[in-house]
């Protein structure tokens, strides 16, 4: 019969993180069994980090609901009358700014990747959208079938971890009809696509992950935001 030094317990890597890191690490699919080294310590430091907007905040719903809808109709320019029910696993519950269609992200490998140019990802013949949370400071892409292949991942990174660091996002596709004054003359009111690269005012680009649990992408944040008809940074 084997007894601990002082009565204490074994603690396990995992316990160092308080319930808050616990909830965001869960949020991206990290739980106690992917924690065993020091290596993933600071890979999951490095994710909350990153990932901070994944942890349980949950607005004022009235609130949320006010803003998202403030939000929408400054970026359509249309009057913001209908809402979707989703049910997403990377995303909180609360009131988001529906964007419109995804369409692509072109991302730059990281240094593991078997690619080191940048690299498109899209997912032709699926139906995925592209929302903000009601601040216009965190994109989603949101809907099912964003699944990568583990040879698919490999040209980004060799990473084997749950949320996976593919690299930088240089730049993200969208399609919606958009009607302000800001929009040419030319597109306004057609459904075109509409092509944003990150940094292009002098922000910073963000990082995109993907997590190997959910099958979703994940974009981390940066200076981006909605302002207006655009997304600026």
């Amino acid at each position: 019969m084997g007894a601990n030094p002082g009565g204490k317990k074994n603690r396990s890597l995992y316990d160092q993180f308080d319930r808050r890191e616990r909830l965001i690490l869960g949020r991206a699919g990290i739980g106690k069994k992917d924690i065993t080294t020091e290596g993933d310590v600071r890979e999951a430091r490095r994710i909350i980090k990153e990932m901070g907007t994944l942890k349980n905040r949950l607005p004022n719903p009235a609130a949320g609901a006010e803003a998202a809808r403030d939000l929408r109709e400054g970026f359509s320019g249309l009057p913001s009358e209908h809402y979707t029910v989703m049910n997403e696993p990377h995303v909180n519950a609360g009131d988001y700014t529906d964007c419109g269609e995804f369409i692509a992200v072109g991302v730059k490998p990281t240094s593991t990747g078997s690619a080191s140019s940048v690299q498109e990802i899209s997912f032709p013949g699926k139906r995925l959208e592209l929302i903000s949370d009601p601040d216009g400071k965190q994109l989603y892409i949101v809907g099912a079938g964003q699944d990568l292949s583990e040879a698919d991942l490999r040209v980004f990174t060799d990473s084997k971890s749950e949320l996976v660091d593919l690299g930088e996002c240089r730049a993200i596709s969208y399609a919606m009809k958009k009607y302000g004054h800001e929009v040419p003359a030319s597109a306004r009111g057609e459904d075109v696509r509409w092509d944003h690269e990150f940094g292009e005012e002098g922000g910073t680009r963000p990082t995109i992950f993907y997590s190997r649990k959910y099958r979703r992408l994940i974009l981390g944040q940066a200076t981006y935001r909605i302002e207006g008809s655009w997304i600026r940074d």
